[in-house]
């Protein structure tokens, strides 16, 4: 169901806001500091340690099943209103977190399994050591950035269809990585 957003702020509020957040976010992904690289090379980094070689990594194609979960979630964010589209990523964000996920999150539990299963030393997990602790951080952000804007039945109506449309795609999206897993 869509539904207009609220009307408690300005757009211009809203815009400023979601810029001055896009910002912080967007310079952590050119450089942040807790790895001392930009995102993409973290990844190609980390890659390096499966024995990927940069080729591998730039020419490999997803699996049609992960690129329709990933339309779902750009659905949801072409389609629903704004605070319905912060809180499906803040959802994602929420699942992630150690401070909020008992046991810790998914970024967490991945490290784990891939030093005690897979053997991969933690220290050449360059990403995933970053994401442990970024993802506490992303949550925390989308968090503060939600809270100020739910202030009636509607808005909170609003942020729970985008929170439960954002799970529905992550169960899809988890079925197509362990569909994919099984054919390795």
């Amino acid at each position: 169901m869509r539904f207009s957003p609220s009307t408690t702020v300005s757009t211009a509020e809203i815009v400023g806001r979601t810029c001055r957040r896009v910002a912080l976010t967007a310079s952590k992904l050119s450089l942040d500091l807790r790895g001392g690289a930009d995102h993409q090379t973290l990844q190609l980094k980390e890659a390096r340690a499966f024995g990927a070689t940069e080729d591998d990594v730039k020419g490999y194609d997803l699996p049609p099943l992960i690129v329709s979960a990933f339309y779902g979630w750009l659905h949801i964010a072409a389609t629903f209103p704004w605070l319905g589209v912060l809180t499906a990523f803040h959802a994602l964000e929420r699942r992630n977190s150690d401070r909020i996920v008992p046991g810790g999150g998914i970024s967490r539990r991945w490290r784990e399994k891939l030093v005690n299963e897979a053997g991969i030393e933690r220290e050449r997990l360059a990403s995933t050591n970053v994401h442990v602790e970024a993802d506490v951080d992303h949550a925390d952000a989308i968090w503060d950035a939600i809270v100020p804007h739910i202030t009636d039945e509607f808005a909170v109506r609003t942020a729970l269809e985008g929170a439960a449309a954002s799970y529905k795609v992550d169960a899809a999206y988890r079925a197509a990585v362990g569909h994919t897993l099984r054919a390795v």
